[in-house]
């Protein structure tokens, strides 16, 4: 039976180390929980909602500093907690423009595993959200994708973020067609232009969003 209330989220956690000054000519960063689907989770249960996040996350400094956030936020922490290291994202300021880089291999989010996603459909959320880095490659993005198709398959409503983070796309062609499968089994779907654009290089806005309908 459907909980009418309940909200899963999987997806990347991670920790941005954002630049926000130099002394000494040395750039100093800040470490910030981050991650767009961690970010739509605690949003969710800041507004009262019950929210599950399902993926994993690591044992080390970084990863408690990622979990405290969340359980402080109202939000569940239902997957395993890996003793691989927790992802990061580097953002460097250049005259007030960021760049990024980004270290996920063999990180403790990537670590999903196909048994116990499917064990929480044995009582279906009411929904499921997923996108960003999450489903840029590998293995996880694949149980990713056919996890969110089994959610619709079953009357779980399903929404999409793709978030497109094109330096990540190391197969661009594999990638678009993971989203698109996906797109015909999403019931909400967030693009931005920029992702729209870069999805549909050849296409108007206005063409790509028909194309998508």
């Amino acid at each position: 039976m459907t909980s009418p209330l309940k909200i899963i989220v999987g997806g990347e956690n991670l920790i941005d180390f954002v630049e926000h000054r130099s002394i000494d000519g040395m750039s100093q960063y800040h470490a910030i929980p981050g991650g767009s689907p961690f970010n739509v989770a605690i949003a969710a249960a800041r507004q009262g909602g019950d929210i599950d996040y399902i993926t994993p996350i690591s044992t080390d400094r970084l990863g408690q500093l990622l979990s405290n956030h969340l359980i402080n936020s109202g939000v569940n922490l239902t997957a395993e907690r890996p003793d691989a290291p927790t992802s990061l994202a580097i953002v460097s300021l250049n005259h007030g423009q960021p760049s990024y880089q980004f270290y996920r291999n063999d990180t403790a989010e990537r670590l999903i595993k196909k048994p116990a996603l499917y064990a929480i459909l044995h009582n279906p959320p009411w929904l499921f959200h997923i996108g960003s880095l999450a489903l840029a490659e590998g293995t996880d993005a694949e149980l990713w994708q056919d996890f969110f198709t089994i959610c619709h398959q079953q009357g779980v409503i399903t929404s999409l973020d793709p978030n497109v983070r094109p330096m990540l796309i190391n197969d661009r062609n594999n990638y678009i067609q993971r989203l698109e499968a996906m797109f015909q089994y999403a019931d909400i779907i967030k693009l931005s232009d920029e992702d729209m654009s870069w999805l549909y290089p050849d296409m108007s806005l206005t063409d790509a969003f028909q194309h998508l309908i």
